[in-house]
């Protein structure tokens, strides 16, 4: 998730950078601030995400990179999207009904 660059030899100074798989847990990492956020509220300053040239406030919400679509219970669900009919096929949709009881079997088989 990360990958060390020195960015000094005298003295020897390294920094550590983002992989393309630190990158891509971001988006977990800022659902995860955001949440505390909304949870976990008291008195004293939080931190915020803002945007960079207006300073406003940021709502950090999951959306379809396609079609730019949130994504939420109403509109989106689970579905099992490998090819399908194979013991571990039916042991994973076995296992998420049994985590997402609210999910409808033929969307996890």
């Amino acid at each position: 998730m990360l990958r060390r660059h020195r960015y000094s030899d005298k003295p020897p100074r390294d920094e550590f950078l983002l992989t393309e798989r630190g990158e891509d847990f971001r988006t977990v990492l800022v659902a995860l601030f955001e949440f505390g956020n909304k949870h976990f509220k008291d008195e004293r300053t939080r931190m915020a995400i803002v945007d960079r040239q207006t300073e406003a406030r940021a709502v950090p919400v999951l959306a379809d990179a396609v079609s730019g679509r949130i994504l939420d219970t109403k509109t989106h669900r689970f579905a099992h999207h490998t090819q399908r009919g194979s013991a571990r096929d039916q042991a994973l949709a076995t296992r998420y009904q049994n985590l997402l009881p609210d999910l409808k079997a033929q969307d996890l088989a």
